[in-house]
């Protein structure tokens, strides 16, 4: 956690603390890539997109 976090960021990694996620790490872009790489390996887009989770709340 660092002392310049808004209320909505504390709140959020309050919500990954209690699911278990001690550190999130989050790689600009990787998204992509993973869904590159499933969609070549035949898994279908929506069935990928609910797997990497919500986006843009």
């Amino acid at each position: 956690m660092t002392p310049f976090y808004d209320w909505a960021q504390w709140e959020h990694d309050d919500h990954l603390a209690a699911g278990g996620v001690n550190a999130a790490h989050l790689t600009l872009g990787q998204e992509l890539v993973y869904l590159n790489t499933f969609l070549r390996c035949g898994y279908g887009e929506q069935e990928l997109l609910r797997w990497l989770g919500p986006r843009g709340r």
